[in-house]
């Protein structure tokens, strides 16, 4: 435990953290409705995971891909870390694209993010990688805009008019279409449990300590561990009817 963090402030961030979990059960199911059939069908060979905010969906997603594995004596896929958001402008991009080119797989890889927002800087960061030869779909907790409208802005930069990304598919938990509010009331169950640093003045409620961040973070992926058990045993078939 935390030494810095009162025993009374430690339960209060843990409570807090399971109640705004409650919260995304619902996207987090349908997250998995959709994704589940791909990992059964070993579609993919990795996944790309958003450090922006994909940490958390990434811990049901990649649970469900290791419990499937296991279940079936294959491989999981490898999870690769990617640079999401403002990170992504400030990375070495050669560089990068470089490392992971010979992790990724054969097959196509799942980026797992939080939220997809406007779409423009998204669709930039995945043109590129399918320039770079990784085929890829998008599996987020929480969309504004149709798979359609996406799309269509991911074709708006010059740069990005010769890369098929029509061949994405979008896999949302969850759709709000007023921007202005939909990261307080809907992400924020998954925002909770992660420090943010951003200037939004929604945000600015969502800043701890380093120990309060570990708590946190270990409180919501306990609880996370358990629901992707649940998960798995509503969308995975049992052992005995895949022999």
């Amino acid at each position: 435990m935390a030494r810095t963090v009162t025993v009374e402030r430690r339960q209060e961030l843990i409570n807090s953290t399971f109640h705004s979990l409650n919260r995304a059960r619902e996207g987090l199911g349908n997250l998995t409705a959709q994704v589940a059939p791909h990992l059964q069908a070993d579609t993919y060979s990795s996944i790309l995971v958003d450090q922006r905010g994909g940490t958390l969906p990434a811990l049901v997603i990649g649970g469900l891909a290791w419990r499937w594995a296991m279940q079936t004596s294959k491989w999981p896929p490898r999870m690769i870390d990617l640079p999401g958001g403002q990170r992504w402008h400030q990375t070495d991009k050669k560089r990068y694209l470089k490392s992971i080119k010979p992790l990724v797989g054969p097959k196509r890889s799942l980026v797992v993010t939080e939220v997809i927002a406007g779409g423009e800087a998204s669709g930039n960061m995945y043109a590129e990688l399918m320039r770079n030869g990784i085929e890829l779909d998008v599996a987020t907790f929480q969309t504004y805009c149709s798979n359609d409208e996406y799309h269509r802005r991911w074709k708006l930069p010059r740069k990005n008019r010769r890369v098929n990304t029509d061949s994405i598919r979008i896999f949302s938990g969850m759709f709000t279409e007023d921007p202005e509010v939909g990261d307080i009331i809907n992400a924020a169950p998954l925002v909770l449990a992660r420090s943010l640093e951003e200037d939004r003045e929604q945000y600015r409620s969502f800043k701890f300590t380093a120990d309060e961040h570990v708590i946190l973070m270990n409180a919501a992926r306990q609880y996370l561990s358990g629901f992707t058990d649940e998960l798995y045993a509503q969308y995975f078939p049992p052992l005995t009817s895949i022999q």
